[in-house]
């Protein structure tokens, strides 16, 4: 019998995958390459880059750089020393999860698999942040729909991968519109990352932008009806609440709290179960109406793939009305 590897998007999908019974070894992709520093290459520069990031990033989470070291440098090439013969990539359809997957292609690639490669994609218009309650039943379907790639399919996301990671986005940018079939949710998810740049018109990208109108549309806001707020209208992104509240506290001083709180100050299990009322700021009115620029308020610094944002750096803008970077 063909050995098969899958190759899963988190712990939640590998809750429903082991309900389903389904035969094969399985690897827990533990990675979020839509966040921090991406350089070319899978080489140690670049896993030092992602674990310096992640530690920090997730540092008040109780971050431990001794598992993803674990991950990146045993668990990962383990995965591959049964010499599979069919390896499917079970990704949904979210930003978060479409990077990945187009990264796990590409370290794939960069491992010269010969393996028979395949994508699942767990239910269109399911819970993408509740895999965990994909049902046996449901797991069978999404496996038996796998999508089975061609050489063309890998020879693009080995592109998509080397512009992703470079420090202009021109080169991701022309790839929107030459993506193949195998791919459809890619075009929405690339959409959602140019939304990520800051705005021409007032600095926010989409995330920040999302977060703000609706503590504007349902004042008062508490963080619960937030986290909900942006599974209905972030939905594009496949965030989960430690991520959506991450975005949250990037814009913290554009937020009044009912006691004057800063949202930073605040534990993890504060934060999910704060329940006092937020409010919007002036400044943050003022920058919903294009009146000012967040940007000339916060010292701006992150990364989109391998583009560093910054002021002391050549910025990138998103134009969302021409639809094209500036």
């Amino acid at each position: 019998m063909e050995k098969i590897l899958h190759v899963l998007s988190g712990d939640g999908m590998r809750v429903a995958f082991d309900k389903a019974n389904l035969k094969g070894d399985v690897l827990v992709w533990k990675e979020c390459f839509y966040e921090g520093p991406v350089p070319a290459g899978f080489d140690r520069d670049f896993w030092n880059a992602r674990s310096n990031y992640l530690d920090l990033a997730y540092e008040e989470y109780g971050s431990d750089k001794a598992p993803y070291e674990n991950w990146h440098t045993q668990t990962l090439p383990a995965a591959l020393q049964s010499d599979p013969k069919e390896i499917l990539l079970w990704f949904g359809y979210g930003l978060f999860c479409q990077i990945n997957l187009m990264g796990a292609l590409a370290w794939l690639q960069s491992r010269n698999v010969a393996a028979r490669i395949a994508i699942v994609y767990p239910g269109e218009g399911e819970d993408p942040l509740l895999p965990e309650k994909y049902t046996p039943d449901q797991m069978q379907i999404f496996y038996d729909k796998k999508v089975i790639l061609s050489e063309t399919d890998l020879e693009f996301a080995d592109r998509f991968w080397a512009s992703y990671t470079q420090a202009s986005p021109e080169h991701l940018f022309a790839l929107s519109d030459k993506i193949p079939p195998a791919f459809p949710f890619l075009f929405q998810a690339l959409h959602a990352h140019f939304y990520l740049f800051p705005s021409l018109y007032n600095g926010l990208n989409r995330i920040e932008e999302i977060l703000l109108r609706y503590i504007e549309m349902a004042l008062p806001a508490s963080m619960e009806t937030m986290i909900k707020g942006f599974a209905e209208f972030g939905y594009a992104y496949g965030l989960n609440n430690f991520q959506v509240i991450g975005h949250l506290k990037k814009i913290s001083p554009l937020l009044i709290t009912f006691n004057g709180q800063d949202i930073n100050s605040f534990t993890p299990s504060q934060q999910m179960g704060f329940k006092g009322e937020i409010t919007l700021t002036q400044l943050a009115v003022d920058v919903l109406c294009h009146q000012k620029n967040w940007l000339n308020f916060h010292d701006f610094h992150e990364w989109r793939g391998g583009i560093l944002l910054s002021k002391r750096t050549n910025m990138h803008f998103w134009d969302p009305l021409e639809f094209c970077f500036v």
